[in-house]
């Protein structure tokens, strides 16, 4: 593999880091978890992209999830309350 292939796609890993990063701020800030104190019960319906984005957030927070309880179950002495409190954070991005 080329270093110039490595890099694209080292780019395209943290590209799909950032936008799953901001589209899960967008969806806590939707959900009210923001800090917003509005009692709004105004709903706007999604459209097919903003579908796909959020089907696209739960695929890679269900991923983060498996891996984190990959790790605890290798690495059982080593840090198992870290692992076990990432995995049940993941899980919660995953329930929200």
């Amino acid at each position: 593999m080329k270093k110039t292939d490595l890099f694209k796609g080292r780019r395209n890993f943290f590209s799909k880091l950032f936008i799953t990063g901001t589209g899960s701020l967008g969806l806590l800030s939707l959900s009210g978890c923001g800090g917003s104190s509005s009692s709004s019960t105004d709903t706007a319906q999604l459209n097919e992209e903003q579908k796909d984005e959020l089907f696209f957030i739960y695929q890679e927070e269900k991923l983060a999830r498996d891996v984190y309880i990959t790790l605890g179950n290798l690495y059982v002495d080593a840090a198992t309350n870290t692992f076990s409190s990432i995995q049940k954070s993941e899980q919660r991005h995953i329930d929200a």
